[in-house]
């Protein structure tokens, strides 16, 4: 009886095994990115929500684009109007889903925001916890900004508007993503700047320049006044250190 009773109860969990196999698989199937262009931001969570990164791709195929300086990647639902950008957590997991509907301008073009950095030196070199980016929204990616060497750093955004780094993260003036934007966007006129030099010539140093880690990506932006690290390791790390110009990544990751 016992051992019907164990036979009994082993069949019914395979039932249950195979049934919400056959419905995952079906609803896997079922999602393009034809059939949520027009669902709501709460609807495609719903659908999307804890599958991996790699499932993601074979069901939507390799993205239009990936943030900088963020864990996620963006589709285009609409030509020119409608993206869909989806942020993984550091399991590579989706965390959170995020439409974007880019209005017609008619007007003149937002400036790109432009800011400087003014330091504080500390006395002794060593890395001080500043943030976690969920402080500044929730829905964020969870990693850390860090200093190293700097006791503080004070962003400059205009002719008068000074205030410390952290002050303006928490206050919206500027985000972290924003920052590492304009590193690569910094990069990528030097890299201008080195085409225009023949291969005999002699080139001169030319900051920014960056390099890129073999441990996942994680990339280190050299700057003449300081080096920002946006890690990107295969164990998960996403953490931001903007540290002085002698900063290396074995100072701050082991």
């Amino acid at each position: 009886m016992k051992k019907n009773l164990i036979i009994c109860m082993a069949s019914i969990c395979m039932l249950v095994i195979a049934v919400f196999l056959l419905w995952n698989n079906n609803n896997v199937s079922n999602i393009t990115l034809d059939s949520i262009k027009d669902l709501s931001e709460e609807l495609i969570e719903s659908k999307l929500i804890g599958r991996d990164i790699e499932q993601i791709k074979s069901i939507f195929g390799e993205p239009d684009a990936s943030l900088s300086g963020m864990y996620g990647i963006i589709y285009e639902l609409v030509e020119n109007e409608k993206n869909i950008v989806i942020f993984f957590d550091n399991n590579n997991k989706v965390n959170n889903v995020k439409l974007r509907i880019d209005e017609p301008n008619t007007n003149n073009p937002i400036p790109e925001k432009e800011f400087q950095f003014g330091f504080l030196v500390s006395k002794t070199p060593m890395a001080i916890k500043v943030l976690n980016n969920n402080e500044i929204n929730a829905n964020n990616e969870e990693y850390n900004l860090y200093y190293y060497g700097f006791a503080e750093i004070n962003i400059i955004l205009g002719e008068n508007d000074v205030m410390p780094l952290k002050e303006a993260l928490l206050s919206g003036k500027i985000t972290l993503e924003e920052i590492i934007e304009k590193a690569n966007k910094d990069i990528a006129k030097t890299e201008e700047q080195y085409s225009k030099f023949e291969e005999h010539q002699s080139v001169p140093q030319i900051y920014p320049y960056a390099d890129i880690y073999k441990d996942g990506g994680s990339k280190m932006y050299y700057y003449e006044k300081y080096n920002i690290l946006k890690c990107n390791t295969l164990d998960g790390n996403k953490d931001i250190y903007i540290g002085i110009p002698e900063m290396k990544i074995n100072d701050v990751l082991e």
